[in-house]
């Protein structure tokens, strides 16, 4: 209990600009166990409902196709959005009395605002200035995206080549959080991130992309030659494809072998 207090104290004294607008609906909290119980699950609700919006490849990896054709904004006018979102669910939270609730609701809305707490404290360490490292980072995600996702429909082909298209933008917003970082001194211990190492791997695996399992996953996945033919394109040719194009064939139906083993340049 003397955490959940200290967790509120410290909602507001981040939030300030948020508390009195929020008292201000005090008055209108719920007030017996059914609707308070009501109101925090819409509150979980809307947090989840949320997160998946923002962070459409863990919805994905998730069997949610709902968000397949999106990446996420990896700007910091985003970072920010969220942020302030999350101390408007906070506020929202703490006007809950709990007393009442199933011990699973008071364990779950207990969580819920040390999670949104915690966010809020380390916003002042601007992670997102740090966005790659050793473990991770946009040059893995998509690749390992792959093979979580489900090729069945031409839906997801197309959602896939979306997605794809995306991918230039994401990085530069990624790279300019880095170059953010560099500013304020914020960066990895080089000899975590070994970049001369792991530049130099990545120039000398390009023209092996091609037989990537990840990257040609689509390609793998699609359905037999008979109804389909595959095509796979790139925008740098100097590497492997990224992009398979699905197309219906007229006349007689073939499969021109794309990958992984050998492609055709689409213009």
């Amino acid at each position: 209990m003397k955490r959940l207090s200290a967790l509120l104290l410290a909602a507001f004294v981040f939030a300030p600009p948020l508390v009195s607008a929020q008292l201000a609906t005090t008055a209108n909290a719920p007030t017996t166990p059914a609707d308070r119980t009501k109101a925090l699950h819409a509150l979980f609700h809307d947090y989840w409902e949320e997160n998946l919006k923002r962070r459409p490849e863990f919805a994905s990896t998730l069997g949610d196709k709902r968000y397949n054709d999106q990446i996420t904004d990896y700007s910091v006018k985003a970072v920010n959005d969220w942020l302030a979102a999350e101390q408007d669910l906070l506020m929202k939270l703490a006007v809950i009395d709990p007393a009442g609730l199933s011990d699973q609701d008071q364990t779950s809305r207990e969580l819920l605002i040390r999670k949104l707490t915690d966010d809020q404290e380390g916003a002042e360490f601007k992670q997102w200035e740090i966005p790659i490292d050793q473990m991770g980072g946009i040059y893995s995600t998509y690749p390992n995206l792959a093979e979580h996702l489900s090729f069945t429909t031409a839906k997801d082909y197309d959602d896939w080549i979306a997605r794809l298209r995306q991918i230039p933008h994401a990085v530069d917003q990624v790279t300019a959080n880095m170059a953010i970082g560099i500013e304020d001194k914020r960066v990895p211990p080089k000899y975590l991130l070994a970049l001369g190492r792991r530049t130099r791997e990545l120039k000398s695996s390009r023209e092996m992309w091609g037989m990537n399992l990840c990257w040609s996953r689509p390609c793998r996945a699609a359905p037999p030659p008979t109804t389909l033919s595959i095509q796979c394109t790139s925008p740098d040719r100097t590497t492997a494809p990224m992009i398979c194009k699905l197309r219906k064939t007229s006349g007689r139906r073939q499969r021109r072998r794309a990958c992984p083993a050998s492609f055709t340049w689409v213009d």
